[in-house]
């Protein structure tokens, strides 16, 4: 599926002043993660399952026998859990093994990491993607839980080898591995790149090199944020969104095709679909003094986003207001 994606390192998402749910990154803040779903463990060592599907609209291959597709994991917010990759679940039931990479030795390590020689990202074989007209095939990521421990986790899913984080392989990505071959997260020149380490072991080597060549060309337009964004035009007061129209006017970039949902509390919810490049406008009414929407977005991969915006203040009195001092942006990408 073609479509734009010279804006996509978006999807390199880190803590924002406004999020719709924790969903920083697995991994500190770094990693081009293109979608992050959650899931409980609810017993002490126990499992769960979480459902992925791989749609071919949302999916480019060109034609791969197989690829590779990177798993991390991470417990939920104040969540104590320990958990572990254990297999992948086809759409038949059958079970496929997942290929965990022992950490670098030379690595410092934090967390869970710290008491875990191996790297909790883990790297599975996929057969090739659906034929463009199939429909989607739904995937099981299991996961147990260690140590005696429970509770809510996060799986993120990545492509391993796209060094750019732009969603798709393509030759800067090995270019990008070649430059960091041989380095490790524990050097300090600044040769090591968290993206090229395709395995996320701390270590960017032949494997890796070898891991981004197979999966040359495996794209997706898939996203883990929604962006919502409030033009100035619309505002009297754009530094603290202060707004004299009974209604304005969203727009934003998610999952193309995902589902998207604005509520305000004891309000009916107002709905849109973000179109094929993933863009999307919305109309939401305003009522008298400070309004704060929560938003729902779910997207054709068992992705689901939520939250809320930031207040926006309608005053059918206010003025507009004149300043040559920097205002505060009133676009935000929420993750």
């Amino acid at each position: 599926m073609k479509s734009s994606r010279t804006d996509r390192k978006r999807r390199q998402v880190s803590i924002a002043p406004e999020l719709l749910e924790t969903r920083q990154m697995l991994t500190g803040g770094v990693g081009s993660t293109f979608a992050i779903i959650p899931g409980t463990i609810a017993k002490t060592n126990g499992q769960t399952s979480i459902s992925f599907n791989l749609n071919p609209a949302y999916f480019t291959d060109p034609g791969h026998k197989s690829f590779q597709l990177g798993l991390d994991i991470a417990p939920g917010t104040n969540s104590t859990v320990n958990p572990v990759i254990t297999s992948v679940t086809t759409p038949t039931g059958k079970v496929i093994s997942v290929t965990h990479s022992p950490y670098d030795p030379a690595v410092k390590r934090t967390g869970v990491e710290a008491t875990n020689k191996n790297s909790t990202a883990a790297l599975v074989t996929i057969p090739g993607l659906p034929a463009k007209n199939a429909k989607s095939f739904t995937y099981k990521v299991n996961v147990s839980a260690v140590q005696k421990t429970s509770g809510a986790v996060l799986v993120g899913f990545y492509l391993p080898g796209d060094a750019g984080g732009i969603g798709v392989i393509n030759q800067s990505d090995i270019n990008a591995v070649k430059a960091a071959l041989n380095s490790n997260a524990a050097d300090k020149t600044g040769k090591y790149s968290f993206d090229a380490d395709t395995n996320r072991d701390g270590q960017v080597n032949a494997k890796d090199l070898a891991i981004t060549q197979k999966n040359f060309g495996i794209g997706t337009t898939v996203s883990p944020v929604i962006s919502a964004n409030v033009s100035p035009n619309q505002m009297v007061d754009p530094k603290n969104r202060i707004t004299n129209l009974n209604k304005v006017t969203i727009t934003g970039a998610t999952t193309p095709n995902a589902s998207i949902s604005y509520s305000e509390t004891g309000e009916v919810p107002i709905t849109t679909t973000a179109n094929s490049l993933g863009n999307y406008s919305i109309t939401i009414p305003l009522l008298t003094g400070a309004n704060t929407y929560n938003v729902k977005t779910t997207d054709a991969f068992g992705q689901s986003i939520q939250g809320s915006i930031n207040s926006i203040t309608y005053n059918p009195a206010a003025i507009t207001v004149t300043s040559t001092a920097s205002t505060t942006p009133t676009s935000t990408t929420v993750a």
